[in-house]
Order: C-alpha cells, then structure tokens, then sequence
C-alpha cells in the first residue's frame, strides 16, 4: 500500500479519462517538482506557499545570487517537507546558454532510506516547432480551395502581409502569388481572418 499518492502536476491522463497518479517516491519528485514551479499565490488556502524561485527574477545570474538561491530553497525545504525528505545536497547551477539556472536537489526519503535525485530547470527547454516557410504557387480558385482544405488545421491563425518578404503569409505557408487585385482575395481574406 503506498503511503504517498499524488495526481500529475500536468494534468495528463490517460485514454478512458483517469489521471495519472505516483506514488511513494514518484509522489514525492511530483510534489517536489510542483512546488519549485509555482508562483506566489498559486495555492488559495496558503497564499505565501510557493513562489520560491520568484527571487532569482532579473538578478544577475552570478555565484552571490546561486548561493542566496540555495540557502532560500534548503530552508524552504526543511520547513516544507521535512520529515517526508531529509536534504543531503543542493546546488543551482547558471547555464548562461540557455539563461536559466539549473536546479538539483538530492534527498532521502527516510521510510526507504533511498538516495533520490530531483533536477529542475527554471525554464522550459523543450523543442519548439521550428519551421520553414512553405511556398504556395496556387492561383485564383486553386488558391481558395487549397485554403478551404487547410482551414481546419490551422488553429485559427490569420492571413497576414509580411512586408519584409513582401507575401501574404498563413501560419507555415507563403501565398507568393496572392495579392489585392487577385479575384478571390476579398474571399481568401474572408475566409481566413473572419471565418
């Protein structure tokens, strides 16, 4: 039976609508990791419980601030989940790269006596779509039936004029041959941006 239990902090769940849930260990890296990601009032019942890296917010990334970080995040801690995790070690690395700190906080949880590892970056590192812009050659009626086709996929985006390419441009597409005196362009445009 686990003693902790605690539900993701993404909200994933999975195909017939239960959330994920952790439990013990797992249960401790989620709340964990909830914890160090909130902002100042994020928990209505607590108003001054989180918000603990709200400090480092345009400070200088330099070894005072890292050492500051540190000291507030270990007394933090101790306040916060002691006894559920006895902290071993803290460190708050600068990645002037990435401009984010690097947070690492090894822990053990004394019910198993387990050395555990928890890493948090202060900002998110996940790839971002990264495109090419697409050249649509299409014409006059070509043009808008293409645009009826894609409409559904392009999460509202809108039909904008790039001035410094000088093309009409939606989402990832380049509409080189489209301009204001085309005959569907009153529609295209319609179509797009009123639809």
């Amino acid at each position: 039976m686990a003693l902790y239990t605690d539900i993701d902090i993404f909200g994933r769940e999975y195909t017939n609508g239960a959330p994920y849930e952790f439990f013990d260990e797992d249960a401790i890296k989620n709340a964990l990791t909830l914890w160090l990601s909130s902002k100042k009032g994020e928990f209505l019942n607590e108003p001054d419980r989180g918000g603990i890296l709200d400090r480092a917010l345009f400070k200088n990334m330099d070894v005072g601030q890292s050492n500051k970080l540190r000291f507030a995040i270990r007394n933090a801690l101790e306040e916060k989940f002691f006894p559920a995790l006895q902290i071993r070690n803290i460190s708050v690395l600068p990645d002037f790269t990435n401009r984010l700190w690097e947070i690492s906080i090894d822990y053990v949880n004394p019910l198993t006596n387990a050395l555990q590892s928890l890493s948090v970056f202060t900002k998110d590192l996940s790839a971002k779509e990264d495109y090419t812009y697409e050249n649509i050659e299409y014409i006059d009626d070509n043009l808008f039936n293409f645009v009826r086709v894609k409409r559904p996929s392009m999460q509202n985006r809108l039909l904008i004029y790039d001035s410094v390419q000088g093309y009409w441009r939606w989402g990832r597409y380049l509409m080189i041959n489209l301009s204001v005196e085309s005959p569907f362009f009153d529609q295209i445009l319609s179509y797009i941006n009123l639809s």
